[in-house]
């Protein structure tokens, strides 16, 4: 299989262009062999930004029907909350994977003492599903929100300032890794990391490179 040419298709499943860019720039620092190529893009009918159960449960039919259009030989749901992740699963031979549950599965691999940084209150609750599922409550030390809409992370200043803060109170909580909870903050990964002195998972680079791990191609 080495050598096989393999294509990721990352799927952002809202409209927000800026987002998309946001995402696709983490992507570009991910290293991967020549036989892997990728490409990135938006959900146009989709709400700008994924907050709540009723905006998950509206994008699901869009991914199917993305996922039914596009050759692709993995996919990667560009969104925390994994949305259709389980579905899609079920309907298409192609790896699926959720940048959240990815997330999740390279921190749980670097710490037992995992901080998350959610942007909303609401997906704190989300997230403490996700993680019983995948059997990970165990690692996390505590998840707090940054209380920032998905609108806002564009907004460099208020978003920085927010992330020192929110990960100053992950750290003294006894957190030693950090997972950003949404792919909208993909930009500001390397300076929190460089601030902060720790592991900072991006969780879309986290998905991208687990898809590139499944097709069993020499990654050195």
């Amino acid at each position: 299989m080495v050598g096989q040419q393999k294509n990721i298709l990352v799927i952002n499943p809202n409209s927000s262009l800026s987002m998309t860019a946001a995402i696709r720039r983490g992507l570009e620092l991910v290293s991967l062999p020549e036989c892997i190529t990728w490409q990135c893009q938006h959900l146009a009918a989709a709400p700008i930004g994924i907050e709540t159960a009723a905006h998950i449960e509206e994008v699901i039919p869009l991914l199917q029907q993305a996922a039914a259009t596009e050759h692709c030989d993995a996919l990667v749901i560009s969104c925390f909350s994994d949305p259709g992740v389980q579905q899609l699963r079920a309907e298409f031979a192609v790896p699926i994977f959720g940048i959240g549950e990815s997330a999740y599965q390279q921190a749980a691999s670097m710490s037992r003492n995992i901080g998350i940084i959610s942007i909303l209150d609401a997906s704190v609750e989300r997230h403490k599903v996700a993680l019983q599922q995948l059997d990970l409550m165990p690692y996390i030390t505590a998840d707090i929100a940054l209380n920032l809409s998905t609108t806002q992370l564009h907004e460099t200043q208020l978003v920085s300032k927010r992330l020192k803060e929110v990960a100053t109170q992950l750290v003294e909580k006894g957190a030693d890794c950090l997972v950003l909870g949404c792919a909208g903050l993909a930009d500001y990964r390397q300076m929190l990391s460089s601030v902060m002195g720790l592991p900072v998972i991006e969780p879309s680079q986290a998905a991208l490179l687990a898809a590139a791990v499944s097709f069993d191609i020499a990654l050195a």
